[in-house]
């Protein structure tokens, strides 16, 4: 938990005063360590792997769009309230608020989700930013 703490502090610092300009490929690595952090907190080793392995597949890793984030002022605030649900999900797990916890990592992979749509539906110009999007058509497309 100390590191998982000192990443979400790190993390938060990237969002302060002054940050208009963020290290942006310093929040991608925080982010990615955070992630992976919170998939071996559970302590097993099976879960820690998969989770891994799912994250190489397009569009299922924590940074997958973030790369069409950054200049984007729509999903540069999303990248605010992810970084509220991260600190959400750190102080339920931190509580050992289990239920919590795992209602705020769907709400946080619900973001991911309405970053996905919004790229889909309002800037498609974005696609070929996220790597393996272009493989993807939004229902009633063929």
């Amino acid at each position: 938990m100390a590191r998982f703490a000192e990443i979400l502090d790190a993390l938060d610092r990237l969002f302060g005063p002054g940050t208009e300009d963020m290290d942006f490929d310093g929040y991608v690595a925080l982010n990615a360590e955070f992630h992976a952090i919170l998939a071996g907190l559970c302590g097993s080793e099976t879960i820690r792997r998969e989770v891994a392995r799912v994250a190489r597949l397009p569009l299922a890793s924590a940074n997958a769009f973030l790369r069409a984030q950054n200049d984007v002022p729509a999903f540069r605030r999303s990248l605010i309230g992810a970084q509220a649900q991260h600190r959400a999900l750190f102080d339920a797990i931190a509580a050992r608020e289990g239920a919590r916890a795992e209602a705020i990592a769907r709400e946080h992979a619900r973001l991911a989700r309405r970053n996905l749509e919004y790229v889909l539906r309002e800037d498609r110009r974005l696609i070929r930013r996220v790597p393996g999007l272009a493989l993807v058509a939004p229902a009633g497309e063929t």
